[in-house]
């Protein structure tokens, strides 16, 4: 394998372990693995004052402004949104329909990508994990029963005294070389990190939201 090769096959492994990283911190559970660190979902658990029902239809609620408002203030100086890609298209549709409204604006990012905001907050798109799989897929099960068909939106605030990432130390990569029983090279990179929670009102969660238009 050549070293241009080599670098590219190395990006994407990085690539793929950051979308699970993705999925850990919005659902990890260290009950089922206990390598993993808990994610926002176990974190936020039934009876929690952070969790809230988008309604009590069986089959999953239509998300409305008020429930996304509502969500929002369960969280001191929320600053980002994470939600699925339906969801914030969504949204996009209810901010230009004026029977609905909804303050949606985009603005470039550092790296000049091109950010969706609602109400100032910057909105974070969960899309596939390192198997291909949606994080944040309809497939939770709803508040008001019926046939598992539901997501979730998460309201935090990352930052000093609220959801912050940690870490042992810094990512270590090594370069293992060639190995002696293919013809292959090998790169280790370990990185012990998790994320630890300074305040409960850091993070809430919004579930049972069906597929379906945003609503007042």
């Amino acid at each position: 394998m050549g070293a241009n090769q080599r670098s590219v096959q190395e990006g994407l492994k990085v690539k793929a372990l950051a979308h699970r990283w993705t999925l850990a911190f919005i659902k990890g559970d260290s009950s089922a693995d206990p390598r993993e660190f808990d994610g926002l979902q176990r974190r936020i658990p039934p009876g929690s004052s952070q969790l809230l029902d988008a309604g009590a239809t069986s089959g999953g609620d239509a998300l409305s402004l008020f429930k996304l408002d509502t969500l929002i203030s369960k969280v001191d100086d929320a600053n980002f949104l994470i939600m699925n890609n339906t969801m914030a298209l969504r949204l996009a549709q209810a901010a230009r329909n004026t029977a609905v409204g909804g303050f949606i604006t985009w603005n470039p990012s550092e790296f000049g990508q091109r950010i969706m905001s609602y109400n100032g907050i910057p909105i974070l798109i969960a899309r596939e994990d390192n198997l291909g799989n949606d994080i944040l897929p309809f497939t939770e099960a709803n508040p008001g029963g019926g046939a598992a068909a539901s997501t979730s939106i998460y309201a935090v605030q990352m930052g000093d005294g609220g959801l912050v990432g940690i870490q042992n130390q810094d990512i270590s990569v090594r370069d293992l070389g060639e190995l002696e029983a293919k013809p292959v090279f090998r790169t280790r990179v370990e990185w012990y990190a998790s994320v630890a929670v300074f305040s409960g009102r850091s993070m809430a969660r919004l579930r049972g939201i069906k597929d379906s238009a945003i609503v007042v």
